[in-house]
């Protein structure tokens, strides 16, 4: 084959010429014939081994594909073996676990076996000590009762004409009379020391205060922010003020809202935020810090029944007071009946501490029923104003503002003898730095510079908390003595109070 390319690639390097072809049947002829037969016969072959190797490689398939069978049976099995290695692991793990938790209850057990023999060993030595003591008042009363057999041998050796006493009737008799004495004047010891502690209140004790009122009047602030937010991300951008004159025949607790706290409607402010912070804030001050609130909340008997109550004790233990042949030290300050206002004023506020403490339905009804009528009174002044009616979450908001009103209220009442004072500034009043902070319409604090510029109050949108010493309270008319009131809120105009004591933050308003 190699010759007859290197004879082709020979021939081809130089020119042809037709006297030098190969003449049929030369020797160079048959030469190439032969070859290419030889070529032929080699193809011939090689194909032949082609086939039979894709024959080998046919029939090697099955078995090929036999191993690759038993190959993925043996990873299937393998995985599966691996599977329950790893679960026979967890539970030992588990077993472990709970051979642990095993131990420890079983050494809880023995600990808890050790005490209670400890205990049962120092029960018998306490019962032991409380057999010997019961052996020993016998043993004293033998020697009492050998020591009267004697002495009645001795008198009746003498020739006593007396009569003897009956030693066992006459001495256990005279026992059960001085344990019921003792218990008699246990009990009136105590009422004594209890009717002190109900009735006898100092006017001048000024302990410190159980409430912090500057916290308290912050969380209502807080809240009421919180109100006037959720109104305005609910739609309500702007109120619709009634007009001026229909306003006091279709909206008239609206009307005294405004006219006791604002002046007139003028000076109402349109913005969603500063005209809902102002009228509540007017809201509470007229509708919970007032005088009377406890009054005319307790109308209705509850408060006239504590009233009965507290009288009735008072005049039960009085009657024991008059018979007792000696007062207890403690509590020879006892009121009398006949006594001055203060007196009543004690009175008044230890009914007043019963309704509040003890009257369960009173405190857990009476009280949430009148947040829920003033936040429905409140929900229909405000719907008319927000053309809208508000959502449930801002109406429990209100009532929970209530709420939290109420209990203050109470806290302070239960406390001492002070008075109080919710103050708002009315629109017009001269800005004071020393009781006032400023914000803008939209919530935001401001600093005023500290100059000698006269500045007017727009809106008050929150008050402030002042105290008062009540001792003057008792200056009373003696024609009215039998008037008893609990006045723990009063109101007072700018010059009376001068005297009271800040005892909450600084009123928020809006300068003009």
């Amino acid at each position: 084959m190699e010759r007859t390319i290197r004879l082709k690639q020979s021939n081809s390097s130089r020119p042809y010429n037709a006297e030098e072809r190969p003449c049929k049947g030369t020797q160079t002829e048959q030469d190439l014939t032969r070859q290419l037969g030889t070529a032929e016969v080699g193809k011939e072959k090689g194909q032949q081994t082609l086939f039979l190797s894709e024959r080998r490689i046919g029939g090697l398939q099955p078995s090929l594909q036999k191993n690759g069978s038993n190959l993925q049976s043996t990873e299937q099995c393998a995985e599966a073996l691996s599977a329950r290695v790893s679960d026979l692991e967890k539970q030992s793990q588990a077993f472990r676990a709970l051979e642990r938790e095993k131990n420890a209850e079983i050494k809880a057990l023995q600990m808890e076996l050790e005490l209670f023999a400890s205990d049962k060993q120092k029960y018998i030595s306490k019962l032991g000590a409380k057999i010997d003591k019961l052996k020993t008042s016998a043993r004293e009363r033998e020697d009492r009762f050998e020591t009267l057999k004697e002495e009645n041998a001795r008198l009746r050796s003498h020739g006593n004409d007396l009569p003897l006493p009956r030693f066992g009737q006459d001495l256990d008799s005279s026992a059960a009379n001085k344990d019921d004495r003792i218990r008699k004047l246990t009990l009136r010891n105590n009422e004594l020391v209890t009717l002190l502690q109900v009735f006898d209140i100092p006017v001048d004790q000024r302990s410190s205060r159980s409430v912090d009122t500057s916290k308290e009047l912050s969380s209502v602030n807080h809240s009421i922010k919180q109100i006037a937010r959720s109104l305005i991300r609910s739609g309500k951008h702007a109120i619709r003020w009634p007009g001026p004159e229909t306003f006091g025949k279709e909206h008239p607790e609206l009307y005294l809202l405004v006219k006791n706290n604002i002046g007139s409607i003028s000076d109402l402010p349109s913005e969603t935020n500063p005209a809902v912070r102002t009228l509540m804030s007017a809201v509470l001050h007229d509708w919970v810090f007032y005088s009377d609130f406890w009054t005319s909340l307790s109308r209705g008997s509850p408060l006239f029944g504590q009233y009965k109550n507290v009288i009735e004790r008072y005049g039960e233990i009085l009657d024991h007071k008059s018979r007792c042949e000696r007062i207890p030290s403690g509590c020879s300050s006892l009121p009398s009946p006949t006594g001055s206002s203060k007196f009543l004023r004690n009175i008044d506020r230890a009914a007043h501490r019963a309704l509040i403490t003890e009257d369960v339905d009173f405190r857990e009804y009476k009280l949430p029923a009148k947040a829920h009528s003033l936040t429905l009174d409140l929900v229909d002044i405000l719907q008319p104003l927000l053309d809208g009616p508000i959502k449930l979450d801002t109406i429990a908001h209100i009532k929970e503002l209530f709420n939290r009103c109420f209990k203050l209220r109470a806290q302070l009442l239960l406390h001492d003898n002070r008075q109080y004072e919710m103050v708002l500034y009315m629109p017009g009043d001269l800005f004071d730095p020393t009781t006032m902070e400023t914000e803008t319409p939209d919530g935001c604090k401001v600093t005023i510079p500290e100059d000698k510029v006269e500045r007017r109050v727009r809106w008050c949108v929150h008050g402030l908390l002042r105290e008062y010493d009540n001792s003057e309270h008792g200056k009373i008319d003696q024609n009215n003595v039998k008037m008893v009131e609990c006045k723990d809120f009063i109101c007072r105009n700018s010059d009376q109070r001068q005297v009271g004591k800040l005892v909450s933050e600084k009123a928020i308003v809006i300068l003009e």
